[in-house]
């Protein structure tokens, strides 16, 4: 029976292990392998940043030196701790940001460094806890792999709805359209399932002249939004200096190159995708009012700058792994943060 019982718990604790294992598999295929991102105490990144990289935009990779296997900072604890893991990169999370860095560093930004290793014995969980230990390192973390959701869906107008819409009130402050259908705006209850005066008072607002103005940049922290729909080309904010820069120059000297719209955070590029839902928030900021065609937006006037960044369903948007508290100030997004424009700006989070 003793035995019978013993062969059971065996066979109990293997099944367990495999489990277990398949779960940690699970997990681990979440995560990107062969790095990790580690944020620096910020006397250790001042001690780095002095030590290894000059001030130039593309200085923000530090690479193991001529002969060396490992990457060297000339902080003793971060050195050994390289050569243990097999640490060939440290890369800022962050990019230098010229004429920003000031900012950066006001914020926290320098801190964080996402570093590779090439170590075939070494999961990025027991690296992340080897560094998480490490004196002069605030927060450990493994690097979640993101993927862009393209399922979008859009919604066909029918040449009669056309027909409808453009017979909107002639009570409407402006002749788009769709704006009889922003109830959002202004609502008198005449469509079906909204209740009159559950809106944000726009019209009078409007009626008082705030009309909004191209001196306020409105930065579109979303999908990417299309920059040459009818409705938003002509508010869409334009970087003068990288369109008539030179090509693959940081002309403005804001740590982003050819700039000229935007930024896509997602993927660290220039190339701006278009999205269905950011440039529907794009419209609501920014669509152009009076020209007939399409929505009103709220302020008339605006520039807006499109900062694409991973468009995913609310409940799965890029999460990260918890860290100490200590640590929590900041926790880097997928991609590089927003730069502060030279004119006054209005950032809108939707």
């Amino acid at each position: 029976m003793q035995n019978r019982l013993s062969r059971f718990c065996l066979a109990l604790l293997t099944l367990c292990s495999v489990h277990a294992a398949a779960q940690s598999t699970a997990t681990d295929a979440q995560y990107a392998q062969g790095v990790v991102r580690v944020k620096l105490q910020p006397a250790i990144a001042q001690m780095v940043e002095k030590a290894q990289l000059p001030t130039s935009a593309t200085s923000s990779v530090i690479t193991a030196k001529a002969g060396a296997k490992y990457v060297t900072t000339g902080v003793k604890q971060l050195d050994a701790m390289a050569s243990k893991v097999h640490a060939v990169s440290m890369k800022r999370v962050f990019p230098y940001a010229g004429k920003n860095e000031a900012r950066h560093h006001q914020y926290g930004l320098d801190q964080w460094y996402d570093i590779t290793f090439d170590n075939s014995e070494m999961t990025p969980l027991q690296v992340k806890n080897l560094y998480k230990s490490t004196v002069g390192i605030m927060c450990a973390q493994r690097v979640p792999v993101y993927t862009i959701s393209d399922s979008q869906k859009y919604r066909r107008i029918t040449p009669a709805q056309i027909a409808r819409a453009q017979k909107a009130s002639a009570t409407m402050p402006f002749n788009d359209p769709m704006l009889a259908a922003q109830w959002h705006y202004h609502n008198d209850g005449s469509i079906s399932g909204c209740k009159a005066g559950a809106d944000i008072n726009l019209f009078p607002a409007w009626a008082s002249g705030v009309t909004g103005s191209s001196d306020v940049i409105v930065a579109i922290i979303d999908g990417g939004f299309q920059i040459d729909h009818p409705d938003l080309k002509d508010n869409v904010w334009v970087n003068e200096a990288e369109l008539n820069g030179k090509p693959g120059v940081d002309d403005d000297g804001d740590g982003y190159v050819d700039d000229i719209y935007g930024w896509n955070f997602m993927v660290d590029s220039n190339d701006l995708s278009a999205h269905s839902h950011g440039t529907h928030v794009a419209g609501t900021v920014g669509a152009t009012n009076g020209n007939g065609i399409g929505v009103c937006g709220l302020t008339p006037a605006p520039a807006l700058r499109p900062w694409p960044t991973s468009l995913q369903p609310s409940s799965t948007l890029p999460t990260w792994e918890p860290a100490s508290p200590s640590a929590r100030g900041v926790s880097p997004p997928a991609a590089r943060p927003t730069t502060p424009s030279p004119k006054p700006s209005t950032t809108s989070r939707r």
